[in-house]
């Protein structure tokens, strides 16, 4: 179960995964499902530190795959998405579906 918050503060039992950006929204009957794509370079931001980037892992080369968060209507309700609104990415299971 994921769960997206726009603070820090997550329910119970979910642990912070990354923040992300809101790419995709569509509604599934009575669901809404967001594709969110991690931004870890907003999780380092904080540290003060300057990112180390490998060749091939520059920031241009958007390696992280979206995470898809099914929402029941009223966890839409309560905190109502758009596209590129920056959000924390929290979990308390998950389900790895091959590519």
């Amino acid at each position: 179960m994921s769960r997206l918050a726009g603070t820090d503060v997550l329910p119970a039992r979910h642990v912070r995964l990354a923040n992300g950006i809101v790419e995709q929204i569509n509604f599934v009957g009575a669901y809404e499902r967001v594709s969110v794509r991690p931004d870890f370079d907003a999780d380092n931001a904080g540290s003060g530190e300057t990112p180390f980037y490998l060749t091939t892992e520059t920031p241009e080369s958007q390696t992280a795959k979206p995470i898809v968060a099914t929402r029941a209507k009223q966890e839409a309700t309560a905190l109502r998405l758009k596209f590129g609104d920056r959000v924390v990415i929290g979990l308390a299971t998950f389900t790895v579906l091959p590519v």
